[in-house]
């Protein structure tokens, strides 16, 4: 839940730069691939990226075990970024 009481996704990088305002896939476990629209930080910070559709990507976390993130780096190409969520706090709110 963000400050002004929005409800984000939001995937943070230590090192590199997202393109913004690009499409990813995203895959729970070993279901379909879904396809989220995405935004850069107000900021323009290049580290963050915004994930689109709030409650189906909850939905999606809510269940799942894994997730796979397929995002676009400025000269680095699409990378796969997987996560093991198993431990994940679950009560995540969807208003």
């Amino acid at each position: 839940n963000g400050p002004k009481r929005t409800q984000d996704v939001l995937l943070r990088i230590e090192r590199g730069q997202f393109l913004t305002d690009q499409m990813v896939s995203v895959r729970f476990d070993h279901g379909e691939i879904l396809r989220f629209a995405s935004n850069s930080a107000a900021d323009e910070n290049p580290t963050v990226l915004f994930i689109g559709v709030y409650p189906q990507f909850v939905n999606g976390l809510r269940n799942a075990k894994t997730v796979s993130i397929e995002v676009q780096f400025y000269q680095e190409g699409t990378r796969v970024l997987e996560f093991a969520i198993s431990g994940l706090r679950r009560d995540f709110a969807v208003n």
